[in-house]
């Protein structure tokens, strides 16, 4: 008997539990509890945001859902990840990126570093940053094929990078020192509303290592998997945990 391995089909009382959620305020309210941490990605998460994984009418995640799902990313991810959440429009200090500049994080000591980034308020792209390997990954699933020119949002990573390095007293980021990696052949989305979802999932394998296939051997996103992939997403939601890969 051959293994499913793909780990991100929930089971029919999975999905049962995940559409009652969605069809009921109450349900979504009152469910037990597994665990105490259970209750954490979800505790300022509304109903309304939750709705917003439904697989049938496909819509946009909001910040909400998105910082819910990274809450709870947080609690399932090694020590050497470090996830920062961006938004980038104009530039870097336009928007106040620069309001990270923790120093009492050993930001450069991880293996990486995790950037969900908002563009625009619009759309959501991923970046991740591999201090050892002196490289940055960016994932955008509107890309498909080979890019050219680096999109303009990674002017603004680097940017987020020589602050960082400045603000720790490292002196000045050597550029030529660093490479930059589009992954072209990960997943992509098909509509214009699942960038969140794929981002999200985009951003647990970057936390897993690097990925030295560009993301082509990201199994999950391919045609029709959409719906299964908000599934998963709300049912960890509902775990308060991060389904095994």
């Amino acid at each position: 008997m051959v293994h499913d391995t793909r780990w991100w089909l929930v089971s029919a009382a999975e999905r049962q539990e995940v559409m009652t959620c969605m069809d009921s305020l109450e349900s979504f309210q009152c469910r037990p509890a597994r665990s105490l941490s259970d209750l954490r990605p979800v505790s300022n998460l509304s109903h309304d945001s939750f709705k917003r994984l439904d697989p049938g009418p496909s819509r946009w995640l909001n910040d909400e859902c998105i910082d819910a799902y990274l809450s709870m990313m947080t609690q399932g991810i090694s020590y050497e990840c470090c996830l920062i959440q961006l938004i980038i429009q104009r530039g870097y200090e336009d928007v106040g990126m620069d309001r990270w500049q923790n120093k009492t994080v050993e930001l450069f000591s991880r293996s990486v570093i995790l950037l969900p980034i908002n563009v625009d308020n619009a759309h959501w792209v991923a970046a991740a940053i591999y201090p050892q390997l002196k490289t940055v990954v960016y994932y955008d699933p509107l890309l498909v094929g080979v890019v050219k020119h680096p999109p303009s949002v990674i002017i603004n990573v680097y940017d987020f990078l020589d602050a960082e390095t400045s603000a720790r007293g490292s002196g000045q980021l050597h550029l030529a020192d660093w490479k930059t990696v589009v992954l072209a052949e990960a997943p992509h989305q098909v509509n214009g509303s699942d960038c969140g979802v794929y981002v999200l999932l985009g951003l647990v394998e970057m936390s897993r290592g690097f990925p030295w296939q560009g993301g082509a051997d990201w199994k999950w996103g391919r045609p029709g998997d959409s719906s299964d992939l908000r599934l998963c997403i709300a049912h960890e939601l509902l775990m308060g945990s991060l389904i095994a890969r």
